[in-house]
């Protein structure tokens, strides 16, 4: 009996043994032939596709007319008592007193007193900077038209500094006696009254009078 165990249990250990490399085959089949129908089943040309979410990424191609500039520069003349007189390119909108520092200031005899400095320039306009004291009857400020006012005529009797300042001529300093004398002598009684206001004579009065009315006193 003990032989015919022993004997019985050799065989089945020889038949696991047998059985291994055989599953073993059968398995690598198995799995070969899963690889072959997934293949044969996927379209041609498929291949490993990799999805990425483009909608937050902003592509911005160069537009070369960014590189250009389209500021319009205009030329103005500066003559007179400045540093360095002359013909000017700027930029469209910029003051009087920009235009006086990249010619290098006023000279130390110049009348800025009848300048706004914070006057806008237009193309092709002349500003004559005269010597203190100076009676010329030039015209300072050429090429300045009332159409750049609006046409809106400034009142003597009831202007402001400011609206004063609007004139074309008319600085801080002008603005001021404009007014000092307002207050000393009254209402203007007509727009020739101001060339009784010291530095307006009547070449300067020529240049404004169009820009000029008076209400009643």
């Amino acid at each position: 009996m003990r032989k015919d165990s022993h004997r019985i249990r050799q065989m089945e250990k020889r038949g696991r043994a047998k059985r291994g490399p055989i599953v073993f085959f059968v398995a690598v089949i198995v799995i070969s032939a899963s690889i072959l129908v997934i293949t044969a089943r996927r379209p041609s040309g498929a291949g490993f596709t990799i999805t990425t979410n483009l909608s937050s990424i902003e592509t911005t191609q160069a537009d070369p007319s960014h590189f250009i500039s389209t500021i319009q520069k205009i030329p103005v003349h500066i003559d007179g008592e400045i540093e360095h007189p002359g013909v000017y390119h700027v930029e469209e909108g910029t003051l009087l007193v920009e235009l006086v520092e990249a010619a290098g200031g006023f000279t130390d005899e110049a009348d800025r007193s009848p300048f706004n400095l914070a006057m806008r320039l237009t193309a092709h306009m002349k500003i004559f900077v005269p010597r203190l004291g100076d009676p010329s009857d030039q015209e300072l400020v050429q090429g300045y038209t009332s159409a750049q006012k609006g046409d809106r005529k400034i009142d003597l009797n009831r202007a402001t500094r400011e609206e004063l300042e609007t004139l074309p001529g008319i600085g801080p300093a002008t603005a001021d006696a404009i007014i000092s004398f307002r207050d000393a002598n009254g209402a203007f009684g007509k727009i020739e009254d101001l060339m009784l206001v010291p530095g307006i004579k009547e070449g300067r009065f020529a240049r404004l009078k169009d820009h000029l009315t008076v209400s009643s006193p």
